[in-house]
């Protein structure tokens, strides 16, 4: 399965840093699958790395939006 989920608090100033590391780890899952199965494959190139506030996550899921939502939700307060 290509399903991921990462979470985290960025120390200031590195979340340019952070969302290239994060932004790495989709490639190489995607580069992972791409040899083997289509459906965990669509999944690694759908995978998004969202921000808020001092917040970064990297979500390869079938449903990304309801688990954005759900972070930023979660982050808000």
């Amino acid at each position: 399965s290509a399903d991921t989920v990462v979470i985290g608090k960025v120390a200031p100033g590195k979340m340019d840093a952070a969302k290239e590391a994060l932004e790495a780890q989709r490639a190489a899952t995607q580069q992972s699958f791409e040899q083997y199965l289509p459906g965990p494959l669509e999944v690694a190139k759908n995978g998004q790395v969202v921000t808020s506030g001092d917040y970064i996550m990297l979500i390869l899921s079938s449903d990304n939006d309801t688990a954005i939502d759900l972070f930023q939700a979660g982050v808000q307060g």
